[in-house]
């Protein structure tokens, strides 16, 4: 068991991207599960499993952005944790912005243009 250990400790401090992925869904993880438990716990598993998943993907997604422009472990975490907490809400955000998107490709381009300018 432990020469296996050792070998899977050396691959990841070969695989940065791995390394980075594990790290921030062990983060992600713990984080949704605190927060999910202290505020709006789900109610049947499915739903942990869902509001979990959601979490470690935000948290993988984001801890590599992260790992390149900030190089803080402590902020870093705390960036990826923060992230994890309300990966529900960039889940949704994201799904609203894809479904306007669906919907009328040219006028949310062009409502996105304008807000950029300052227009609304």
């Amino acid at each position: 068991m432990g020469l296996q250990m050792d070998e899977f400790s050396e691959w990841l401090r070969q695989n940065v991207a791995a390394m980075v992925a594990v790290q921030s869904a062990v983060v992600g993880a713990l984080m949704v599960i605190l927060s999910g438990a202290a505020a709006e716990p789900p109610h049947s598993w499915r739903e942990w499993v869902k509001v979990i998943s959601v979490g470690v993907l935000v948290s993988v997604l984001i801890g590599w952005v992260v790992h390149e422009n900030i190089s803080n472990e402590m902020i870093r975490s705390a960036i990826i944790g923060a992230c994890a907490v309300v990966s529900r809400d960039i889940l949704a955000a994201a799904q609203s912005v894809g479904r306007k998107l669906a919907a009328d490709p040219v006028g949310t381009l062009r409502e996105w243009a304008g807000f950029l300018k300052g227009e609304k």
